[in-house]
C-alpha cells in the first residue's frame, strides 16, 4: 500500500479524448458545445474512481491533459474552437471526495517539456478524428514520461485504448515511477506482452 501522505499526491491524467468519447459522451461528436460541458464532468468522476481504486488512503490533486486532433495544419478546428474557453475554466475545479482537479485543462499538442518548437500543429490531418488524428500517442508518451521523470507529478493516468501506449506505461514502470492505463476492460494486453499487467492496466468501471 502506498506510503499515507499530507499533501494531495499531484497526478497528470493524460487522455486521448477521441478515444475517451465512447465511455464519457457517445454522443459528442453530435453536438460538441452541447454535450462537452457534461463529457468533461463524467471524465473527471471516471479519473476520481480509477485512484480511488489505485490509492485511497491519499488526496489528490489532478491536472487533465486532452489530446485530440486540435489543428489542420495551423488552423485550430472546429472542435478545437468549442474547448478553448473551457480551458481555463474555473468551475472545472471541482471535488470528488478525495481527487480535487485543478481548474480547466491543458491542451495536450503544447508539449509538457515546454519545448522551443512547439506547439504541434497538423495534430488532424482529415478524413474523420478516427483516422485523421496524427502524433497524439507519441506526444501523449513523450509527456507521460516527462511529468513524472521531472516530477511535475507523482502518479500518472493515460485515458485510452490504444495498445501504442503501453510501452510508455511500461518505461515509467521500469524507472520505478507510478503510471496506470485506464481502458476498455474488454481489451487485454496478453497479445502485447506475455506477463500479467493488472497492476498497470485498469478497466473503466
Amino acid at each position: 500500500m502506498p506510503a499515507i501522505s499530507r499533501r494531495p499526491v499531484r497526478v497528470c491524467a493524460l487522455v486521448d479524448w477521441h478515444n475517451a468519447l465512447r465511455h464519457i459522451s457517445p454522443n459528442f461528436a453530435q453536438h460538441p458545445a452541447r454535450y462537452l460541458p457534461e463529457a468533461i464532468l463524467a471524465l473527471q468522476q471516471a479519473i476520481a474512481r480509477t485512484l480511488g481504486r489505485i490509492d485511497s488512503a491519499n488526496s489528490h490533486r489532478v491536472t487533465l491533459r486532452l489530446y485530440h486532433g486540435w489543428h489542420q495544419g495551423s488552423e485550430p478546428t472546429a472542435v478545437r474552437r468549442v474547448f478553448e474557453p473551457y480551458a481555463g475554466d474555473g468551475a472545472l475545479a471541482r471535488r470528488f471526495s478525495q481527487v480535487s482537479f485543478a481548474p480547466g485543462f491543458q491542451f495536450g499538442n503544447e508539449l509538457a517539456c515546454d519545448s522551443e518548437r512547439g506547439p504541434l500543429f497538423a495534430t488532424y490531418q482529415g478524413g474523420g478524428q478516427e483516422t485523421g488524428q496524427k502524433m497524439v500517442d507519441t506526444a501523449i508518451a513523450c509527456d507521460l514520461l516527462h511529468v513524472l521523470k521531472y516530477g511535475l507529478a507523482s502518479l500518472a493516468i493515460v485515458v485510452s485504448d490504444d495498445d501504442d501506449l503501453l510501452p510508455a506505461i511500461f518505461t515509467a514502470e521500469a524507472w520505478q515511477l507510478r503510471a496506470f492505463l485506464l481502458r476498455e476492460a474488454t481489451k487485454g494486453v496478453a497479445h502485447v506482452t506475455s506477463r500479467k499487467c493488472a497492476d498497470l492496466i485498469l478497466s473503466w468501471g
